[in-house]
């Protein structure tokens, strides 16, 4: 009789105190929209709907939220990663374009010097002569 009393008063508890409760719609879409603004933590959301804070990571997992790292909750300010992203890619881009006009310039210049050194040696070995045809009289 005492074991069926307490599996009776387990299973009450169960019903009407121990249950978690659900969200409602309009809750969850608060929730959500609480949590985008950056102000509310899991936990914090949790205790204002009063559920479990693993119950709100879940929820919001679920519907594509990721989840904050400490770090970022205590940011003071902000950062817009995306803007990031693409000032560093602006700036690779940019270096990389810098270096592209600087070994064009490099090869230019070696282009030069390349053509100044073949003149020097045509000149000094006197290779700007005409050479003959194979089979000419100055062959044989």
């Amino acid at each position: 009789m005492l074991l069926i009393t307490f599996c009776l008063l387990v299973h009450l508890l169960y019903i009407y105190g121990m249950k978690q409760r659900r969200l409602t719609h309009k809750e969850k879409t608060e929730l959500f929209a609480k949590y985008e603004t950056g102000k509310y933590t899991g936990a914090s959301l949790a205790k204002r709907y009063n559920i479990s804070s693993v119950a709100v990571n879940a929820l919001l997992r679920r519907h594509g939220y990721e989840s904050q790292s400490q770090s970022e909750l205590q940011r003071k300010y902000q950062i817009n990663e995306h803007r990031f992203e693409k000032q560093v890619s602006l700036f690779v881009s940019r270096q990389k374009f810098y270096f592209q006009c600087q070994f064009h310039e490099a090869n230019i210049q070696l282009f030069f010097l390349y053509q100044k050194i073949i003149t020097i040696f045509v000149k000094q070995f006197n290779y700007g002569a005409v050479i003959p045809p194979i089979g000419s009289k100055a062959d044989q």
